[in-house]
Protein backbone atom coordinates (compact mmCIF):
# COMPACT_ATOMS: atom_id res chain seq x y z
CA UNK A 1 0.00 0.00 0.00
CA UNK A 2 1.19 3.56 -1.08
CA UNK A 3 -0.45 5.67 1.57
CA UNK A 4 0.28 9.23 -0.41
CA UNK A 5 -0.87 8.03 -3.41
CA UNK A 6 -3.97 6.01 -1.67
CA UNK A 7 -4.83 9.66 -0.37
CA UNK A 8 -4.14 11.75 -3.68
CA UNK A 9 -6.18 9.71 -5.62
CA UNK A 10 -9.10 9.53 -3.05
CA UNK A 11 -9.32 13.42 -3.46
CA UNK A 12 -9.10 13.44 -7.10
CA UNK A 13 -11.95 11.04 -7.08
CA UNK A 14 -13.74 13.36 -4.89
CA UNK A 15 -13.24 15.99 -6.65
CA UNK A 16 -14.36 14.72 -10.01
CA UNK A 17 -17.72 13.37 -8.21
CA UNK A 18 -18.86 16.34 -6.25
CA UNK A 19 -17.87 18.71 -9.40
CA UNK A 20 -20.12 16.18 -11.38
CA UNK A 21 -22.91 16.73 -8.80
CA UNK A 22 -22.36 20.74 -8.95
CA UNK A 23 -22.77 20.54 -13.05
CA UNK A 24 -26.01 18.77 -12.63
CA UNK A 25 -27.14 22.80 -11.37
CA UNK A 26 -24.93 24.97 -12.15
CA UNK A 27 -24.43 24.04 -16.22
CA UNK A 28 -26.38 22.97 -18.91
CA UNK A 29 -26.45 22.08 -22.19
CA UNK A 30 -23.52 20.23 -24.04
CA UNK A 31 -21.19 21.64 -21.97
CA UNK A 32 -22.62 20.00 -19.21
CA UNK A 33 -22.85 17.02 -20.91
CA UNK A 34 -19.61 16.73 -22.67
CA UNK A 35 -18.20 18.67 -19.34
CA UNK A 36 -19.79 15.68 -17.31
CA UNK A 37 -17.73 12.83 -19.95
CA UNK A 38 -14.26 14.50 -19.19
CA UNK A 39 -14.90 14.88 -15.17
CA UNK A 40 -15.91 11.06 -15.09
CA UNK A 41 -13.15 9.45 -17.08
CA UNK A 42 -10.82 11.18 -14.54
CA UNK A 43 -12.67 10.08 -11.11
CA UNK A 44 -13.34 6.44 -12.98
CA UNK A 45 -9.37 6.32 -13.54
CA UNK A 46 -8.68 8.12 -10.19
CA UNK A 47 -10.68 5.54 -7.98
CA UNK A 48 -9.38 2.38 -9.47
CA UNK A 49 -5.94 4.36 -9.08
CA UNK A 50 -6.91 4.20 -5.25
CA UNK A 51 -7.81 0.77 -5.09
CA UNK A 52 -4.53 -0.47 -6.81
CA UNK A 53 -2.49 1.44 -4.67
CA UNK A 54 -4.21 0.19 -1.33
CA UNK A 55 -2.90 -3.47 -2.54
CA UNK A 56 -4.89 -4.91 -4.84
CA UNK A 57 -2.41 -4.94 -8.20
CA UNK A 58 -4.94 -6.43 -10.29
CA UNK A 59 -6.30 -2.76 -10.74
CA UNK A 60 -3.61 -1.73 -12.60
CA UNK A 61 -4.40 -2.84 -16.09
CA UNK A 62 -8.27 -0.82 -15.56
CA UNK A 63 -6.71 2.12 -14.24
CA UNK A 64 -4.36 2.06 -17.11
CA UNK A 65 -7.45 2.00 -19.31
CA UNK A 66 -8.80 4.44 -17.99
CA UNK A 67 -6.59 6.76 -18.13
CA UNK A 68 -5.80 6.35 -21.98
CA UNK A 69 -9.67 6.39 -22.43
CA UNK A 70 -9.24 10.11 -20.48
CA UNK A 71 -6.49 10.87 -22.83
CA UNK A 72 -8.54 10.58 -25.92
CA UNK A 73 -12.11 10.60 -25.41
CA UNK A 74 -11.87 12.56 -22.63
CA UNK A 75 -9.90 15.71 -23.67
CA UNK A 76 -12.04 15.32 -27.01
CA UNK A 77 -15.09 15.51 -24.62
CA UNK A 78 -13.71 18.67 -23.02
CA UNK A 79 -12.76 20.14 -26.45
CA UNK A 80 -16.51 20.25 -27.73
CA UNK A 81 -17.75 21.40 -24.28
CA UNK A 82 -15.80 24.55 -24.60
CA UNK A 83 -16.29 24.51 -28.68
CA UNK A 84 -20.37 24.09 -27.73
CA UNK A 85 -20.29 27.00 -25.68
CA UNK A 86 -17.65 29.51 -26.66
CA UNK A 87 -18.10 29.45 -30.65
CA UNK A 88 -21.33 27.15 -31.41
CA UNK A 89 -22.95 24.35 -30.85
CA UNK A 90 -21.69 21.29 -32.66
CA UNK A 91 -23.46 19.47 -34.61
CA UNK A 92 -24.72 15.66 -32.99
CA UNK A 93 -23.13 13.75 -36.10
CA UNK A 94 -20.06 15.69 -36.15
CA UNK A 95 -19.90 15.46 -32.21
CA UNK A 96 -20.03 11.75 -32.18
CA UNK A 97 -17.68 11.24 -35.05
CA UNK A 98 -15.11 12.78 -33.39
CA UNK A 99 -15.83 10.97 -30.13
CA UNK A 100 -15.70 7.94 -31.93
CA UNK A 101 -12.69 8.85 -33.67
CA UNK A 102 -10.95 8.76 -30.51
CA UNK A 103 -12.46 6.28 -28.88
CA UNK A 104 -11.14 3.95 -31.93
CA UNK A 105 -7.66 5.77 -31.24
CA UNK A 106 -7.88 4.43 -27.69
CA UNK A 107 -8.67 1.19 -28.98
CA UNK A 108 -5.67 0.99 -31.05
CA UNK A 109 -3.45 1.71 -27.96
CA UNK A 110 -5.34 -0.91 -25.76
CA UNK A 111 -5.57 -3.53 -28.63
CA UNK A 112 -2.50 -3.15 -30.79
CA UNK A 113 -0.42 -0.93 -28.14
CA UNK A 114 -0.19 2.27 -30.95
CA UNK A 115 0.94 4.69 -28.17
CA UNK A 116 2.04 7.41 -30.81
CA UNK A 117 -2.10 7.55 -31.81
CA UNK A 118 -3.35 8.57 -28.95
CA UNK A 119 -0.65 11.71 -29.43
CA UNK A 120 -1.91 13.34 -32.25
CA UNK A 121 -5.55 13.32 -30.00
CA UNK A 122 -4.46 14.82 -27.15
CA UNK A 123 -2.59 17.51 -29.19
CA UNK A 124 -5.25 18.34 -31.52
CA UNK A 125 -7.26 18.97 -28.02
CA UNK A 126 -5.00 20.71 -26.38
CA UNK A 127 -4.65 22.42 -29.09
CA UNK A 128 -8.02 23.42 -29.94
CA UNK A 129 -8.75 24.87 -26.04
CA UNK A 130 -5.55 26.88 -26.17
CA UNK A 131 -7.00 28.49 -29.40
CA UNK A 132 -10.21 29.19 -27.52
CA UNK A 133 -8.57 30.52 -24.58
CA UNK A 134 -6.57 32.91 -26.46
CA UNK A 135 -8.95 33.84 -29.31
CA UNK A 136 -12.25 33.96 -27.23
CA UNK A 137 -10.60 36.29 -24.60
CA UNK A 138 -12.38 39.54 -25.73
CA UNK A 139 -16.00 37.60 -25.68
CA UNK A 140 -15.07 35.74 -22.61
CA UNK A 141 -12.42 36.85 -20.44
CA UNK A 142 -13.20 35.53 -17.18
CA UNK A 143 -13.81 32.09 -18.81
CA UNK A 144 -11.13 32.25 -21.32
CA UNK A 145 -8.98 33.03 -18.20
CA UNK A 146 -9.76 30.04 -16.42
CA UNK A 147 -9.57 28.12 -19.38
CA UNK A 148 -5.93 28.78 -19.85
CA UNK A 149 -5.47 28.37 -15.87
CA UNK A 150 -6.49 25.21 -16.70
CA UNK A 151 -4.92 23.83 -19.47
CA UNK A 152 -1.53 25.31 -17.68
CA UNK A 153 -2.37 23.24 -14.29
CA UNK A 154 -2.66 20.26 -16.61
CA UNK A 155 0.65 20.41 -18.21
CA UNK A 156 2.47 21.38 -15.23
CA UNK A 157 1.13 17.93 -13.44
CA UNK A 158 1.91 16.10 -16.71
CA UNK A 159 5.27 17.55 -16.90
CA UNK A 160 5.83 17.16 -13.11
CA UNK A 161 4.88 13.60 -13.05
CA UNK A 162 8.40 12.25 -15.16
CA UNK A 163 10.41 14.85 -14.63
CA UNK A 164 10.40 14.92 -10.39
CA UNK A 165 10.01 10.73 -10.55
CA UNK A 166 13.66 10.63 -8.92
CA UNK A 167 13.46 13.97 -7.33
CA UNK A 168 10.21 14.11 -5.06
CA UNK A 169 10.04 10.24 -3.63
CA UNK A 170 8.83 10.27 0.24
CA UNK A 171 6.12 8.14 2.28
CA UNK A 172 4.06 11.53 2.09
CA UNK A 173 4.36 12.90 -1.20
CA UNK A 174 5.61 11.95 -4.49
CA UNK A 175 5.49 13.26 -8.36
CA UNK A 176 2.52 11.43 -9.15
CA UNK A 177 0.78 12.99 -6.16
CA UNK A 178 1.83 16.05 -7.69
CA UNK A 179 0.12 15.11 -11.00
CA UNK A 180 -2.75 14.29 -9.21
CA UNK A 181 -3.37 17.66 -6.93
CA UNK A 182 -2.88 19.81 -10.02
CA UNK A 183 -5.63 18.04 -11.76
CA UNK A 184 -7.66 18.35 -8.95
CA UNK A 185 -6.69 22.01 -9.60
CA UNK A 186 -7.40 21.75 -13.03
CA UNK A 187 -11.18 20.23 -12.37
CA UNK A 188 -12.08 23.48 -10.48
CA UNK A 189 -10.40 26.10 -12.73
CA UNK A 190 -12.35 24.29 -15.77
CA UNK A 191 -15.28 24.41 -13.73
CA UNK A 192 -14.83 28.09 -12.68
CA UNK A 193 -14.66 28.74 -16.57
CA UNK A 194 -17.37 26.74 -17.29
CA UNK A 195 -19.71 28.46 -14.93
CA UNK A 196 -18.51 32.21 -16.05
CA UNK A 197 -19.70 31.09 -19.49
CA UNK A 198 -23.39 32.77 -20.45
CA UNK A 199 -26.96 30.76 -20.29
CA UNK A 200 -25.19 28.70 -17.24
CA UNK A 201 -27.55 27.94 -13.89
CA UNK A 202 -24.87 28.90 -11.65
CA UNK A 203 -23.58 32.15 -13.67
CA UNK A 204 -25.29 34.75 -10.70
CA UNK A 205 -24.18 32.54 -8.15
CA UNK A 206 -20.25 32.61 -9.07
CA UNK A 207 -19.16 35.72 -11.15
Amino acid sequence: MILSHVVSDSILCATAVLSLVWYRTHLSGELRTYLSITVALIGVTAFLGALRFMGFPEFGAPTDSAARLGETVGIVALALAFWSAMVATVPPRAAIGLLVAAFLAFAAVLVFGMNALSLPVQAAGILTLLFLAITRRRQHPKASTWLAVGLLLFVVGAVAYPALADIVDTPLLGSLDIYHYCIVAAILAISHSAASLPDQIGLSSIT
